[in-house]
């Protein structure tokens, strides 16, 4: 009987002798080397994913300001705060972006999910949230806010889903590197092996991407620059 990696191996051996690989094949022609002459023993898996839902809760502290005349009333209120309902990357996941996406999008509703160390930037969300509005109700303008302290209260169990990444090794000098080739997918209880080679970036579409993107933010800046410079001048 075949192993998990001879079946992966199989599968990416059909799709690179496909015609929809061939195109890429001369475009990449040191990765479609790397891939044809891959064993078993290059087979590797990712993480599985590994997710946990909770809320953010915590305590938050406003300032705010009120005029009437030449007086100035200044006032402070602390108050505690809850987020709505969040799915979060466990901590031991060691799942790679694609496969989490991948299993969130099939498992759960919501636009996205949060890593746990993204917690701080929905505290300051939800909590300066509600203590701006809360300063607004009492005719107060909000000056600043400050998080005090928060933590995620979880509200489920981890949840793992059998989804893995699929990679083959190859050595470059002394460095070993791998190149992602799909996923191995058991979550319908029927295994279904997605073959869909990332192809890394060479060093000159790496470059070229570089200053796309500094360009982008010059034109973004320039045009900024300009505006303001139109509005104010």
């Amino acid at each position: 009987m075949a192993t998990v990696e001879e079946r992966a191996l199989q599968a990416l051996k059909n799709y690179i002798s496909s015609e929809q690989w061939q195109k890429n094949a001369k475009k990449h022609k040191k990765i479609h080397e790397i891939l044809q002459n891959a064993t078993a023993d290059n087979i590797v898996f990712g993480g599985k994913p590994k997710f946990v839902l909770g809320r953010v809760v915590g305590n938050a502290t406003g300032v705010g300001e009120s005029t009437y005349g030449d007086t100035t009333t200044r006032r402070t209120v602390s108050m505690n705060f809850t987020s709505g309902q969040k799915c979060f990357v466990d901590l031991g996941c060691t799942a790679d972006e694609g496969t989490l996406e991948r299993a969130y999008k099939k498992n759960f509703t919501g636009s996205k999910y949060y890593h746990q160390r993204e917690a701080s930037e929905i505290a300051e969300s939800v909590g300066g949230s509600e203590v701006r509005s809360h300063l607004y109700d009492l005719n107060f303008t909000p000056k600043s806010t400050r998080i005090n302290r928060y933590h995620i209260e979880y509200t489920s169990e981890v949840y793992t889903y059998k989804l893995w990444a699929i990679y083959v090794t190859y050595q470059k000098g002394r460095k070993q590197k791998q190149i992602k080739i799909g996923y191995w997918d058991e979550m319908d209880c029927d295994t279904k092996i997605d073959i869909d080679v990332d192809i890394p970036l060479t060093f000159g579409e790496k470059v070229l991407a570089t200053l796309i993107t500094i360009a982008i933010w010059g034109g973004i800046i320039a045009l900024a620059s300009f505006l303001l410079s139109w509005i104010f001048g």
